[in-house]
């Protein structure tokens, strides 16, 4: 039964890779994810999350503060500059990547949390791209 199912998911996937057909895909890198979302807790804990719509791939380390917060440290694949808002119940706060695709935010509230990226441009398409994150713990 899992086999089938990989295989359908996989066919599901392929069918929504056409340009602004990008939704289903946005939902299974959420669900690819979602089995691994635990809170971080302790001061030495770290969590590896990874996001992906096939063309840009997300990937966030989540460490305790030991106060309380949280850090996230983040790298887009591949690198590009993109502007970075990281939404909670507590507010957004915004930061832009480095060249490199690299950004971070230092102190977070732990709770549910998103990340949306946006550029204005994608070189190769011409076209403005965005990417969200499927809600998780912090």
């Amino acid at each position: 039964i899992a086999a089938l199912l990989l295989l359908l998911v996989a066919g599901l996937v392929l069918l929504d890779t056409a340009p602004g057909h990008r939704w289903l895909a946005d939902r299974i890198a959420g669900l690819e994810t979602a089995s691994g979302l635990v809170g971080v807790r302790g001061a030495s804990e770290s969590q590896t999350l990874e996001f992906t719509d096939g063309t840009l791939t997300v990937l966030l380390r989540v460490s305790s503060t030991g106060d309380g917060l949280r850090r996230v440290d983040g790298w887009l694949a591949p690198a590009s500059t993109m502007t970075v808002r990281l939404t909670q119940a507590h507010g957004d706060v915004t930061t832009s990547t480095s060249p490199e695709g690299r950004f971070e935010f230092e102190r977070v509230p732990a709770g549910r949390t998103r990340v949306w990226l946006e550029t204005d441009v994608i070189e190769d398409v011409g076209a403005p791209h965005g990417f969200t994150t499927a809600e998780f713990d912090l």
